[in-house]
């Protein structure tokens, strides 16, 4: 059991080794998104959504921010297939496993709405509302796979 856990433990380093990958290629092809960052930050004002009723909106648009989450939430969402993979491999508990999957589901999702915005096919709130559904879905997957797969315990799950 603790060869196990230390697997699932290397596992987890090597997630924060790919969250700090992802956030490197972002900087390579967005070198001053930091500064795109603190711009976007002070560009917010009040929208009506309804009558007396306001949210706080990007002002402008800012294509090379977008442009920096869909690349980080691609790299990130791509680089947990492998750790899925290694998951499965090493034969990690299998609540690891559907966080990974639910972790895939939620950021490659993020990178198609960041390029939904990135196109303007959809306005800002549209892609808040995306991110929501996505945060929604992927816990759902994750746990859906955990209450199958511990109601069907007679089926081996890999």
């Amino acid at each position: 059991m603790s060869e196990r856990r230390g697997d699932s433990n290397m596992l987890d380093l090597a997630n924060f080794g790919f969250f700090l990958v992802s956030v490197g290629i972002t900087f390579v092809a967005v070198p001053d998104v930091v500064k795109r960052l603190a711009d976007f930050f002070t560009d917010f004002t009040m929208v009506e959504l309804s009558p007396n009723f306001l949210l706080p909106a990007p002002a402008g648009f800012h294509p090379q921010l977008y442009y920096a989450f869909f690349v980080f939430s691609l790299a990130f969402g791509l680089l947990h297939i492998p750790l899925l993979a290694g998951r499965f491999y090493f034969n990690d508990r299998l609540r690891k496993k559907a966080s990974t999957l639910g972790s895939i589901i939620f950021q490659l999702g993020a990178a198609y709405a960041c390029n939904l915005l990135l196109a303007q096919s959809v306005a800002w709130f549209g892609f808040i509302g995306l991110i929501i559904i996505l945060g929604g879905v992927g816990l759902v997957v994750e746990n859906l796979v955990v209450l199958v797969a511990t109601r069907h315990r007679s089926m081996p799950i890999p």
